[in-house]
């Protein structure tokens, strides 16, 4: 990996990825850090949060540590899909709201020398029961840097039709994405015409 001290994000020299990074400052701050990583590793949401807390008291400039908070509220759990072997973000925690007035996920787009993830919430709304949802374009991304999209915590049986594709902001912002009207779920239970949906996107 190579980095570069002043900067939050930082360029894998072996896979090419990007990733944010925490601005270790200081020696308290590093371990503040360590102990908050390992607390939402264990999915301990809420102690983890009161530690990157502490962490932001101390660097309120450190995107890494809002991002991190994002997480937290979130409860956001990488598993590990069994049949890809990859760890896949996963939603334990619905909030009500969206995720754009989040006031760490705007401190951590503020605080960022990239944009390097965002969450996209695709809410479906009583009138368009059944209906396709129109066409929502993003806003906010690079236009010239390259986003991978994941569905977070996916229960249908198919993956959508742009499930680990990687698409330029600028397509994102100016065409935005289809998804289907309905869920073709694998728990019988979740059969529903409700087909709201959450993406996660990480620029390569």
């Amino acid at each position: 990996m190579e980095i570069d001290a002043k900067q939050s994000v930082a360029v894998c020299q072996y896979c090419g990825t990007r990733q944010t990074l925490p601005k270790l400052d200081s020696e308290r701050v590093a371990g503040l850090y360590e102990r908050a990583e390992l607390l939402r590793r264990g999915n301990d949401f809420d102690k983890a949060a009161a530690v990157y807390e502490q962490i932001v008291s101390l660097a309120p400039n450190d995107a890494e540590a809002y991002w991190s908070l994002v997480l937290c509220r979130y409860g956001i759990e990488y598993v590990e899909d069994p049949a890809s072997h990859k760890r896949v973000p996963t939603i334990n925690r619905v909030q009500i709201g969206s995720i754009l007035e989040d006031a760490d996920y705007l401190s951590a787009l503020q605080n960022a020398d990239d944009k390097q993830k965002a969450v996209f919430y695709w809410w479906k709304p009583l009138g368009f029961c059944d209906e396709h949802l129109p066409v929502v374009k993003m806003e906010g991304l690079e236009p010239g840097s390259m986003y991978k999209v994941t569905e977070l915590h996916p229960i249908d049986r198919f993956p959508l039709s742009c499930e680990g594709k990687v698409f330029s902001g600028k397509y994102l912002m100016e065409n935005g994405l289809v998804l289907p009207n309905s869920h073709s779920a694998k728990n019988p239970e979740f059969g529903s015409s409700w087909a709201s949906r959450v993406l996660y996107l990480e620029a390569q």
